[in-house]
């Protein structure tokens, strides 16, 4: 089925009309609350949602090859193709977990036509959307053994993160220290950053502060 709304052109499956309805509403929502979060004015061009049913269509739908597929990878944004792609909760995994995963893609499908940059620093791009969508789970953050942020920087090119960027915690702290240096520097800063237009400098102890900030603010 395809139903057009006033930001996305959706595409799914009949049986998840329902469910499509869910995540069309809730990206309506948050698509504004991003721009004026962040001051940004709405372009003209609609994005493209695909609730894809199954894997076969998560691969199909992104072009990825059937060799490359993990069934971690649950969502997907394409930005030359203006298209974000979320495998259907109907194929096994929690709601509430991929309309975060779906509001991440959105973030990162925003950020990228705002600025332009769609090769950036792997804390500051993922960071941001994991800040936004509220990925950071407290239960995997520690207040001794943390990353520094030179240890999950490096250039996400073409949609693929770092390594190191993965195997030293990023998905896990890079939300905490992007809320951190915004409340910081202030927003207009982080874009700036962003944009590569400044260098994101912090200051010794930032990432300590970051994560202490975060737990005595944690509600769970």
């Amino acid at each position: 089925m395809i139903k057009e709304s006033k930001y996305f052109i959706s595409k799914f499956d009949e049986s998840d009309a329902d469910t499509a309805g869910r995540f069309i509403r809730l990206l309506e929502e948050e698509y504004d609350k991003i721009h004026g979060c962040f001051g940004f004015e709405p372009k003209d061009t609609k994005y493209k949602f695909c609730l894809c049913a199954n894997a076969e269509d998560y691969i199909k739908e992104t072009g990825k090859k059937e060799e490359e597929y993990q069934p971690w990878m649950v969502g997907n944004s394409n930005f030359a193709e203006k298209k974000i792609c979320v495998i259907s909760p109907s194929a096994g995994n929690d709601e509430e977990y991929l309309e975060k995963v779906a509001v991440h893609e959105l973030v990162h499908m925003i950020f990228d036509e705002q600025t332009g940059i769609t090769e950036n620093e792997a804390w500051i791009a993922e960071g941001i959307a994991i800040f936004y969508a509220g990925q950071t789970e407290a239960e995997y953050i520690s207040r001794e053994n943390f990353p520094k942020i030179s240890e999950i920087s490096g250039i996400c090119e073409n949609g693929d993160t770092p390594d190191n960027f993965i195997d030293n915690g990023g998905y896990d702290y890079a939300g905490i220290y992007v809320g951190h240096y915004i409340k910081t520097y202030g927003s207009d800063a982080f874009i700036k950053a962003y944009k590569n237009e400044i260098l994101p400098e912090v200051y010794s102890g930032f990432e300590k502060e970051a994560i202490e900030e975060y737990l005595k603010n944690d509600k769970h």
